[in-house]
């Protein structure tokens, strides 16, 4: 089993610099490359590829995958080098102003190939151009772990919009039939689903409850976010007096146990190179290990704040509301004691919606809040990034070894963390505004957990275990693809023409689901 990609690169072509080795990348994620040395060749490839668009006219990239290991061969037409021992050292560079202006050229680019190479080589004639080859070896990797469902479809209620296809961030949505098919092995139980559609089809596999009664003296564990969603009708002050009226012994918001995440990551450092990467959202640990494997060594290997909230509450009673699908499944998966219950945040709201429309009054008095600010940093030197469209551009630059100046990353799946969860109920910005008077709910500060299992990579976009069979379901998959008509529109219930040859190839579509013939099969005018 051989398998041989070939890419062009143009020199000076600094907007689409990286995109053979993000192709390359795809790929070899969907053939189940092990990740540790996926992400090896990955930063080895793209500074081959920036070496050419940074120096030379033009060059090409090939690369040969065969059993255990990736060979890639980087051929340009530019200037050579002249001194080839002084190129190699971290810190020699000869590129041009403009990339400078644009952040590259720091002469790190060879060394750091040769750093994340098992062989490497490299020769060039001044005047002519540069070949460079390198190899990078790869085992079987870690057994893939099964997904945990936390979104389920309800039946009867799809309208066929189709708007989920294009909403969901990992392409885990078919629309075949009638109703929608989630792929649980692509689905990492975010809420973009549920935020784009508008019959409430996508619900959590804990679903809403009709009742929600709060045993006497029982501790609330909720996000401050859920506090907002009273604003401005009532304050978060008078939410709380709700809640304890309703009997709620403690109510403990998890804004302690996510100081406590991001003071346990700060300390933290990997033993691999690379930032440190604080996930207290579970979402985003899904799609670390569903898409990014390779970025697991850098994950600060904390419990998330609910996880670690649950763990403190003994057996209860007690209940715990969740920001999403994503941290219910999380924390069933961990188990919960007999005492505490799981609770959706739109049940408990109407309960309290209840209590406090029986208030006498309209509005409750905020005196005595305190400022809150959930959008702090675990330390200096630290990136937080929010929504998912621009975590998954982050962890692909961070894959590509473009973000090793960071001290750590910290990332949340919804736009400005659990505010921007669809279960909030609130416009993100708006809930950060009112929740800088929110009061202490507690005096509890919470702590941080270690894991005690590491984390493993998911099956994710592997076409099949066994690394010939996934290379020959690739190879049918550009052959099907080659043949649509290339224009995603989604009628045939795939997001896009590519996973829609993925489907035709697994089984589970078929090709007359696509209303357009094949390309060779359009008769020239």
């Amino acid at each position: 089993m051989t398998e041989r990609l070939e890419y062009a690169i143009q020199g000076g072509d600094y907007d689409g610099g990286g995109r053979a080795s993000r192709d390359l990348k795809e790929r070899l994620k969907r053939m189940g490359i092990e990740p540790v040395a996926l992400r090896r060749a990955m930063v080895a490839a793209y500074e081959a590829e920036m070496n050419v668009v940074i120096h030379a006219q033009r060059g090409r990239l090939c690369a040969v995958v065969s059993p255990g290991q990736l060979e890639v061969e980087v051929e340009d037409e530019g200037p050579g080098i002249p001194d080839v021992a002084r190129a190699m050292q971290v810190g020699f560079s000869t590129a041009p102003a403009r990339a400078r202006e644009l952040g590259f050229g720091a002469g790190m680019g060879l060394p750091n190939i040769r750093k994340n190479a098992d062989w490497f080589e490299l020769e060039s004639w001044p005047g002519r151009g540069t070949r460079l080859r390198f190899r990078v070896t790869f085992g079987e990797g870690t057994a893939a772990e099964a997904a945990r469902p936390g979104v389920r479809v309800a039946p009867g209620l799809c309208s066929t919009c189709r708007r989920c296809l294009a909403a969901c961030p990992t392409q885990a949505l078919r629309l075949h039939g009638a109703e929608p098919t989630l792929l649980a092995h692509l689905c990492i139980a975010c809420t973009a689903c549920a935020a784009a559609c508008p019959r409430g089809v996508f619900q959590a596999e804990a679903g809403p409850e009709a009742e929600v009664e709060i045993p006497p003296g029982a501790d609330v564990v909720l996000p401050a976010v859920w506090l907002a969603g009273f604003a401005p009708r009532r304050s978060p002050a008078a939410a709380l007096a709700a809640l304890g009226a309703l009997g709620a012994g403690r109510v403990i918001l998890l804004d302690g146990y996510l100081r406590a995440h991001r003071a346990a990551a700060a300390g933290w450092r990997p033993s691999v190179p690379g930032p440190a990467l604080s996930l207290a959202c579970p979402a985003a640990v899904e799609l670390v290990r569903l898409r990014f494997p390779s970025l697991l060594p850098l994950l600060a290997p904390f419990l998330t704040p609910l996880e670690a909230a649950a763990r403190d509450l003994g057996e209860g009673p007690a209940l715990l509301v969740a920001s999403c699908p994503a941290e219910q499944a999380r924390v069933v998966g961990a188990g919960l004691a007999a005492g505490v219950r799981l609770v959706h945040p739109e049940a408990l709201r109407r309960r309290l919606w209840a209590a406090l429309e029986a208030a006498p009054d309209g509005r409750a008095t905020e005196a005595g809040a305190t400022a809150r600010d959930a959008a702090e940093l675990p330390a200096p030197g630290w990136l937080r990034v929010t929504g998912l469209g621009h975590l998954r551009a982050c962890f692909e630059a961070l894959e590509d070894g473009q973000l090793d100046d960071l001290e750590g990353l910290e990332g949340w799946a919804c736009d400005q963390g659990c505010a921007g969860s669809a279960w909030m109920g609130v416009e993100p910005h708006l809930a950060r505004h009112r929740l800088r008077r929110c009061p202490p709910a507690s005096a509890v500060e919470g702590r941080a957990y270690p894991r005690v299992a590491p984390l493993r990579p998911r099956a994710g976009v592997r076409l099949d275990p066994h690394l010939p069979t996934a290379v020959q379901r690739l190879r049918e998959v550009d052959r099907t693809l080659g043949r649509l008509a290339g224009i995603d529109c989604g009628l045939c219930g795939a997001p896009s023409c590519a996973t829609f040859a993925e489907d035709v190839v697994l089984g589970r579509a078929q090709r007359a689901d696509c209303p357009y013939p094949d390309r060779e099969e359009v008769e020239e005018p």
